[in-house]
């Protein structure tokens, strides 16, 4: 059958094609800034169009190693952040990033990190490196230089910390292609007792006032009425189209799935979801489905209509005047899923996994993410234990 390997041409990367035998495969391989990659194919043709696309994106992704070493720091952030907009995360089943995260994550590089260290060769980084880059954090500016970082005041533990943290994501992931040996922001701890913010859960007479408000102020205001029964998240809701509600069932029930977002340079944009568990079918207290039996149109978004609307704008139309007009000046629209989680959590009859199911958080432990896999159906049914205290909540049979 031939020899093992069947050398083919080797162009100036040193990858090539040949036959291997004992799979009876062509396989393709070739070494990219110190790490051999390899693939086995049926056919040639696909193991040299696998080859030269392999290069090509490898040197059009910007860390290509130069003659005298490994790329900078920064220069390898910025083909990381690349990967991250078309990769999916690990651990996700397929699931990418959204745009709102990477727009994160670009803000930190960007902002944060490139102007204190991204000069620093990739395989020189040293743990000294990012507490240099934390401190500087900590003062708004590098010292010593006129580089102010932001707007040059010092910044919170917190967004230290989540700098850090995306720093720690990308040389993990250098880590994996071989780029380095080890990774130095894992030897630096986080800062201690960072700030954490607490939402404003609001009292069982606040949230029916704001139920009732929103009863009354129709169209917008069914932003307010899904946010305070669901408590689903703004983009979820905006993102929310007409064809995904069920209000003739015996018992109504609402698709979540599609986020809308306004991404800086890209606009509006619609996103698959926070994560795998966000997409989810629920069941809708009646409360709500009656205020939607009452909306027009019923095409287009549930929210504002044919034509998606700013997720920022429709909150300024909708939740504001509401706010002003229940006396809650400086509460948030987010604060009414804050609402929501703490209402069920304190009625002691809503088990944890069952309100995960509900709000799609992603659930905790080992037996709730691998061992169970409930059917949409299922989920309706389990959720609707939530609707019926949410029904119960608003007509004052059931007291917190």
């Amino acid at each position: 059958s031939g020899p093992r390997h069947q050398a083919g041409r080797r162009p100036d990367h040193a990858g090539h094609v040949g036959w291997y035998a004992r799979r009876h495969r062509w396989r393709a391989s070739v070494q990219l800034s110190g790490k051999r990659v390899e693939r086995l194919f049926a056919s040639e043709d696909e193991a040299r169009r696998w080859l030269a696309d392999t290069v090509r994106d490898w040197k059009d992704s910007g860390v290509m190693a130069p003659a005298t070493g490994a790329p900078s720091l920064g220069t390898y952030l910025a083909a990381w952040l690349g990967r991250q907009a078309t990769g999916a995360k690990r651990g996700s089943s397929g699931q990418g990033r959204t745009g709102k995260t990477l727009q994160e994550y670009r803000k930190k590089v960007e902002t944060y990190i490139v102007p204190t260290i991204g000069t620093v060769r990739l395989d020189a980084v040293t743990a000294d490196h990012v507490e240099g880059m934390k401190h500087a954090m900590r003062q708004g500016y590098v010292p010593g230089t006129k580089v102010v970082l932001g707007r040059g005041k010092a910044l919170s533990p917190r967004t230290i910390n989540s700098t850090r943290g995306i720093l720690q994501a990308a040389l993990d992931d250098a880590l994996r292609r071989g780029e380095l040996s080890r990774n130095p922001a894992r030897a630096v701890a986080p800062d201690k007792n960072p700030a954490v913010f607490q939402g404003t859960a609001l009292t069982v007479e606040q949230w029916r006032a704001v139920l009732n408000l929103a009863s009354a102020n129709l169209p917008e205001s069914v932003l307010v009425s899904l946010t305070g029964t669901l408590g689903a998240r703004r983009g979820e809701i905006c993102g929310l189209k007409w064809e995904s509600v069920h209000l003739d069932d015996p018992h109504p029930w609402i698709e979540i799935g599609p986020s809308l977002q306004q991404v800086t340079g890209q606009g509006l944009t619609i996103t698959p979801g926070k994560n795998k568990w966000s997409v989810r079918a629920i069941s809708i207290p009646q409360v709500l489905a009656e205020h939607l039996q009452r909306v027009d149109p019923k095409v287009g978004f549930v929210v504002s209509g044919l034509r998606a609307r700013d997720p920022s704008h429709s909150t300024l139309l909708a939740w504001e005047p509401i706010r002003e007009a229940a006396g809650l000046t400086g509460v948030r629209l987010h604060d009414l899923r804050h609402t929501i989680a703490t209402l069920a959590a304190l009625s002691n009859r809503i088990s944890e996994a069952v309100l995960k199911l509900y709000l799609g958080h992603a659930p905790t432990g080992i037996t709730q993410v691998v061992y169970t896999n409930p059917s949409p159906a299922q989920v309706r049914e389990a959720t609707r234990a939530v609707a019926d205290l949410v029904d119960e909540l608003y007509a004052a049979s059931f007291k917190i």
